[in-house]
């Protein structure tokens, strides 16, 4: 019986909380989904249009490569800063202006006709990115009650992928009609429509908003985020994961063919599974915390962990002749096990508290941003040192291990 009551005041202060404007929290979560999906399609547009740009440009593979690691290197240095930004100064600043940035710089990238100038704009566009992460999470965590959040976040990142995969979809079409400068105008164009309904409907929670303008935001704020023990233990565990997750989407297709002996189109098609086992599980994980963990996060963490090194291992034993229909059952359980986006980041968001949300949120991306930098490249050593993939995957099987541990080491406080 005093559990019952527990809960039921629980309700009640959560209701209170978040008042009675609760319907509109999905039109709120509409608006993040598509600002979220709008700047993914600029970040994941280089692969699509790469043949174009390289041919337009007269640059090499190498260079075109570049695009993307300018995106992540504005990630790396300004995620912790866009996070504080958005705490000390409110969210609708940089809700509209980190797109909205990026929307400009596209426009601009089509009037490029040189590598160093594009790159240097591409770098721009980077930070603007890193604004969106902070500000969206804010954003939901005011208006989801917590046992509401691991799921809400989850489907506002599920937003990257659909951003990829409509990138990927429509840019060559797009590209092939009018070229690649068509393209970046397009994302600019898609990315400032975006940013002007967001305008139009956004709205704070009033209740949120009253407790966040009472709150200084300082620079000792920022420091005490970078030195708090658990944001620091959440964040490596995000690296931890997030490395598979990017080695997954890099090396498969080529793994496939050349381990396999997989024809690429059948391997691309296995790429594309795992991938939607990845959106899945960037939304079943939040639910998973939300129902069957009542909004803590820590075991949904280990749990992914255990999944993560169990299917690097599994990988290790997939054998010519396999069945294709077992494959992309491997893989798509695969997709889903790092899927960890959304819970990681209501994770680090929920650790930070209220008044530091989106500096934990930017911090913790800032850290996975550069793991993702490093790790692609270690895999792919790993792999021309040892002619096999058979150590990279235990590599990454590892690292599923040393993120559990550090997940369990996390302390969680019931908001």
């Amino acid at each position: 019986m005093e559990d019952v009551n527990n809960r039921s005041s629980l309700a009640q202060s959560e209701a209170s909380a978040f008042g009675n404007r609760s319907g509109y929290r999905w039109i709120i979560l509409t608006l993040m989904f598509f600002l979220q999906a709008s700047a993914s399609m600029a970040v994941f547009s280089f692969g699509p249009l790469a043949p174009f740009i390289q041919d337009s440009l007269g640059i090499t593979r190498a260079q075109v490569g570049m695009f993307s690691s300018a995106i992540y290197l504005g990630m790396v240095l300004f995620g912790t800063h866009a996070g504080w930004l958005t705490d000390k100064f409110g969210i609708r600043l940089f809700l509209i202006g980190g797109p909205g940035v990026m929307g400009l710089v596209f426009l601009s990238l089509a009037l490029t006709r040189s590598f160093i100038p594009a790159l240097l704009i591409v770098f721009i566009s980077g930070i603007g990115y890193q604004f969106i992460n902070p500000t969206t999470v804010k954003t939901i965590t005011q208006w989801f009650p917590p046992r509401m959040r691991g799921t809400a976040i989850g489907i506002k990142q599920s937003g990257i992928s659909f951003g990829g995969a409509v990138a990927a979809a429509i840019l060559p079409i797009i590209a092939l009609s009018w070229g690649w400068r068509g393209g970046v105008i397009g994302i600019g164009v898609i990315t400032l429509v975006v940013v002007i309904f967001c305008q139009l409907l956004y709205r704070e929670n009033e209740t949120e908003a009253e407790t966040a303008k009472s709150t200084l935001v300082t620079i000792k704020d920022l420091g005490q985020i970078a030195t708090n023990r658990n944001i620091l233990l959440q964040s490596a565990v995000g690296v931890m994961y997030c490395v598979p997750s990017v080695v997954l989407s890099t090396y498969l297709v080529l793994y496939l063919k050349e381990t396999l002996s997989i024809p690429v189109v059948i391997a691309g098609t296995c790429l594309m599974v795992s991938q939607f086992g990845t959106v899945g599980g960037r939304v079943l994980w939040g639910v998973v915390s939300d129902r069957f963990f009542g909004g803590k996060r820590k075991g949904t963490m280990i749990i992914m962990g255990i999944l993560i090194a169990v299917m690097s291992v599994l990988t290790i034993f997939i054998s010519p002749g396999i069945s294709r229909w077992l494959v992309y059952i491997i893989f798509a359980v695969f997709g889903f096990s790092v899927g960890i986006h959304g819970v990681h980041v209501t994770f680090l968001a929920e650790l930070a508290g209220k008044k530091m949300a989106a500096t934990g949120v930017g911090f913790g991306a800032a850290m996975s941003a550069l793991g993702m930098v490093i790790a692609t490249p270690v895999f792919g050593y790993i792999v021309d040192k040892t002619d096999s993939y058979r150590m990279a995957w235990i590599f990454l099987a590892i690292l599923g291990v040393i993120g559990t541990i550090l997940a369990s080491l996390v302390h969680e406080e019931k908001e």
